[in-house]
C-alpha cells in the first residue's frame, strides 16, 4: 500500500502506533488533536486540567506545541502570495490551532529552506509579515533554522503555549450544538479570485475575500470560553465537512450539519455567484477560514461570535442535513497524498 492508498488519516495512525506504542505520561495527549497537551514534569499531573472551579493543583497549567508546514506548490504560490502575507500565514495558522485547544501562545520558532537565488528583499518581507503576526498575537520569535533547497521553499512554523484547562475534540456529547465562528467559505473564496484577477467582483469584495485567503485573523481564546465547564473545541483549517468527521471520530458520536443553516446571503455567496460555484461546497470543503468550531452543551447560552451550524447525536458519522435527507460528509477536503 502506498501513501495515495493509504491517505493523510491514515499516515498519521501509522506514525502514533510506531510513536507512541505504549501510550504517553497521564493527562498528556499526542497525536490527533489541534495541539499536543504536555506537562514540564512528565509525572506532574495525573489528568488534564479540570474545569473552571477546580483546586489549584487540578488546574495547572498545561503546555502546548503545535507545528505547520507551508510548502510552495502546494500550500502557496510566490505568484499570488508575498513574502510578507505568507510570513503572517504561518504564524497565524499555528496561532490558531493553540487557540483552538483552549490556550494561549507563549512564543515560536521557525525553520525555513531557501532557494539560493531568491532575493534578499525577498527574505525582508517575509520575517517584516512574521513580525507583524508574532506582535499581533502577542507570540514572539525566538529562534529557528535555515537551509538551503534546490528545491520547492518550506516554511515551518512550532509554537508552544500554555493552556490551563485543554480543549479537545474528544468533548462532544449527544444533545451539543455544534457552532462556529466567522465567514465559512471566505478563505477558499478568496483563493479562487486570486487565481481569477479579471473576474467581475466589486473591488472591495475582491478585498475582502483574498485577504481572509491571505492574512487569516484567528479569533483568541476568551474568557467566556474559558468558563465554559465542557466544550469540543478545534479550528477550521480543513473544512466544516472534515471538522465534523474529526469530532465524529474523536468523541464516537455522531455530527449532524445543517445545510439550511449555511445557507446565507454573505461575501461567499456573493463570490460563488460571480464563479458558477455551489458556496456550500467552499463552505464544506474550503479550509483554511481559521475560525473556531464547537460542540456547547444546549444548557449554556452560545458564546460571543458563535452561531449554530448542527447538533450532536447518539450514533456514529458525519452527515449533511437538507430537504432531500441526510448524506454523509465523507468526499471532499484537501488530500495530501
Amino acid at each position: 500500500m502506498n501513501l495515495s492508498e493509504l491517505g493523510e488519516g491514515g499516515a498519521i495512525a501509522r506514525m502514533a502506533e510506531i510513536l507512541q506504542p505504549g501510550g504517553l505520561p497521564p493527562g498528556w495527549i499526542g497525536i490527533g488533536d489541534d495541539s499536543a497537551v504536555t506537562d514540564l514534569d512528565p509525572g506532574a499531573g495525573e489528568s488534564l486540567a479540570g474545569p473552571p472551579g477546580a483546586t489549584v493543583e487540578a488546574r495547572r497549567s498545561k503546555v502546548l506545541t503545535t507545528v505547520d508546514m507551508l510548502v510552495e506548490g502546494v500550500h502557496f504560490r510566490t505568484e499570488t502570495t508575498s513574502a510578507a502575507d505568507l510570513g503572517w500565514k504561518a504564524l497565524a495558522v499555528n496561532v490558531s490551532d493553540v487557540f483552538a485547544t483552549g490556550g494561549h501562545p507563549l512564543w515560536a520558532v521557525v525553520a525555513i529552506a531557501l532557494r539560493g537565488d531568491l532575493p534578499a528583499a525577498w527574505l525582508d518581507d517575509l520575517y517584516r509579515g512574521l513580525r507583524e503576526a508574532a506582535a499581533r498575537f502577542a507570540c514572539p520569535i525566538v529562534g529557528g533554522d535555515t537551509v538551503g533547497t534546490p528545491g520547492p521553499l518550506a516554511l515551518s512554523v512550532t509554537v508552544v503555549g500554555t493552556a490551563a484547562c485543554p480543549r479537545l475534540r474528544s468533548s462532544a456529547r449527544p444533545g451539543d450544538i455544534l457552532a462556529v465562528t466567522g465567514p465559512i467559505g471566505l478563505s477558499a473564496a478568496g483563493l479562487w479570485a486570486l487565481g481569477h484577477r479579471d473576474a467581475p467582483l466589486p473591488p472591495d469584495l475582491r478585498e475582502r475575500a483574498q485577504q481572509a485567503h491571505r492574512r487569516p485573523l484567528p479569533p483568541g481564546y476568551s474568557s467566556e470560553l474559558a468558563t465554559r465547564e465542557r466544550m469540543a473545541l478545534m479550528d477550521d483549517s480543513d473544512g466544516l465537512g472534515t471538522s465534523a468527521r474529526q469530532i465524529a471520530v474523536a468523541s464516537g458520536v455522531q455530527v449532524v450539519v445543517d445545510a439550511s443553516r449555511l445557507d446565507v446571503a454573505d461575501d461567499v455567496a456573493s463570490v460563488a455567484a460571480v464563479a458558477g460555484r455551489d458556496p456550500l461546497e467552499w463552505r464544506l470543503w474550503g479550509g483554511e477560514d481559521y475560525g473556531l468550531i464547537a460542540a456547547i452543551s444546549p444548557q449554556e447560552p452560545l458564546p460571543s461570535g458563535f452561531r449554530s451550524v448542527g447538533r450532536i447525536e447518539t450514533g456514529q458519522g458525519a452527515w449533511l442535513e437538507s430537504s432531500a435527507g441526510r448524506t454523509p460528509l465523507e468526499r471532499g477536503g484537501f488530500r495530501h497524498f
